[in-house]
């Protein structure tokens, strides 16, 4: 089957659910499950992946047609629309929504038609048990057999066969459980629609996403000198306050100080404007030795209408001016000052950077063009830095915060609940462990913080 394709063949590949562009790289006839190995177009080698046949679509291949199988007796009338359940596409799992329960009999395999929550009606599929997930989901009994049930359940067990039964049962859920720790270390990608990746956090009980303080090492910061630009309010005031808990030595930037950043008796410089590059010039002349760490968290997202109809073109260029060109001032001062040596260095950037995500996320109505274009560009500096600084063992990584219910973030409230927004607090914890795991071979990288898995471009 696989014999059709060769070295340099191009082709849709499925990687976490999704289809990418790829490209064959490998073909082998002793990987039986998976033997063909595929470069995603665009991405790192380091996301090559061996697939199996029906990971891929290509007209080289044929068409796989298998034995229809009778569908499993099952009984759907607990169902009723409205009501929540998992349901699966492309091999992922998503939140979504009973729309109908059918019984003719062209709906026998699929008789319930289900909406996915975060996506348009267009998605709508009508689905069968093998792509449901529900409580209310149980083996159909035919009603003559219902009272043998019934019968057989008063009978007392065997104490004997329930022990056995019991220990089986741990044992099984033992194993699902190391299955779900490994399907989740074999990630790379996170998933671009924040509803469903929230929802998928809580059905598999993803606690590094869930609970950060259960992988967060307060210690890993202790004693380390680290700047904070943009430390007024939000994000980065409650990361200044976790560092300072951490006995880091913590320089905290601002463009005018406030008593919470004085009463944590750190080193604040005020009246620094990241738009202008003397003023960050000036910032790195008061700062004494190298540093650790250097966290770039300044941003500007304004609460306005921003699409073809109420086009915001100074909005927009004050953003790129912010979150694209202050992280190059930046660095750049710091550079100049002699101040990075092996320093590790974040910018906070946002999955609204991502033009890959923006088919999920803005499908259909565009929009914000500001704040998508301005993320965009900050990550283009930030990969372009993280090349130029490559030689001098400078790391610079790209972080999305995940979801923060901070003012800055406001506009998007309606969300929040559902897409798993966090307080500040817990996300400074988010950002400060992936700063902790900064190295050079996740320089210019892209990583959400909510699950530490890599953002496509």
């Amino acid at each position: 089957m696989v014999e059709s394709l060769s070295v340099g063949t191009r082709l849709m590949a499925i990687y976490d659910g999704e289809m990418y562009a790829a490209e064959v790289i490998n073909v082998s006839k002793k990987r039986i499950n998976a033997p063909v190995k595929v470069h995603f177009v665009g991405y790192d080698d380091e996301w090559d992946s061996w697939l199996p046949v029906s990971g891929l679509k290509s007209k080289l291949l044929p068409k796989i047609t298998k034995t229809p199988e009778l569908p499993k007796r099952v009984d759907y009338s607990g169902l009723e629309t409205g009501m929540r359940v998992q349901a699966e596409a492309d091999g992922v799992w998503y939140a979504a929504e009973v729309q109908q329960v059918s019984k003719a009999k062209k709906h026998a395999r699929a008789p319930v038609k289900v909406s996915f929550l975060g996506y348009t009606a267009e998605s709508d599929e009508w689905v069968g048990e093998s792509r449901l997930r529900s409580k209310v989901l149980k083996p159909f009994v035919e009603e003559g057999k219902i009272a043998d049930k019934a019968k057989k359940s008063k009978e007392k067990p065997d104490l004997g066969k329930v022990d056995v039964t019991v220990a089986a049962t741990k044992d099984k859920v033992t194993k699902q459980k190391k299955k779900n720790v490994g399907d989740l270390r074999k990630r790379v990608v996170s998933l671009a629609d924040p509803v469903a990746r929230f929802d998928r956090a809580k059905d598999e009980k993803n606690e590094r996403y869930l609970n950060i303080t259960s992988v967060y090492k307060t210690e890993a910061m202790k004693g380390k000198k680290v700047l904070v630009v943009g430390a007024s309010r939000g994000l980065g005031l409650e990361i200044v306050k976790a560092l300072s808990s951490a006995e880091a030595e913590v320089i905290a930037t601002v463009r005018t100080s406030n008593d919470e950043l004085s009463a944590l008796k750190i080193e604040v410089i005020d009246s620094v404007e990241v738009t202008n590059l003397d003023s960050l010039v000036l910032m790195a002349s008061q700062i004494k030795g190298p540093l650790d760490y250097v966290i770039f968290n300044a941003g500007y997202s304004p609460d306005i209408v921003d699409n073809l109809d109420s086009l915001q073109e100074s909005a927009a260029i004050k953003q790129i001016d912010v979150c694209a060109i202050g992280p190059l001032r930046c660095v750049s001062a710091l550079k100049a000052a002699g101040l990075l040596k092996a320093t590790k260095i974040a910018v906070i950037s946002s999955q609204a950077g991502s033009t890959l995500w923006r088919s999920t996320q803005n499908k259909g109505k565009g929009g914000d063009y500001g704040r998508h274009m301005s993320r965009a560009a900050c990550n283009m500096c930030g990969v372009l830095m993280a090349e130029e600084l490559k030689n001098e063992q400078v790391p610079i990584v790209l972080l999305h915060p995940g979801s923060n219910r901070t003012k800055m973030c406001k506009k998007s409230f309606q969300m929040w609940d559902v897409e798993g927004a966090v307080e500040p607090s817990v996300g400074a914890l988010r950002v400060l462990h992936e700063v902790s795991g900064i190295s050079m071979a996740k320089s210019g990288k892209f990583i959400n913080c909510e699950d530490g898995l890599f953002i496509p471009w």
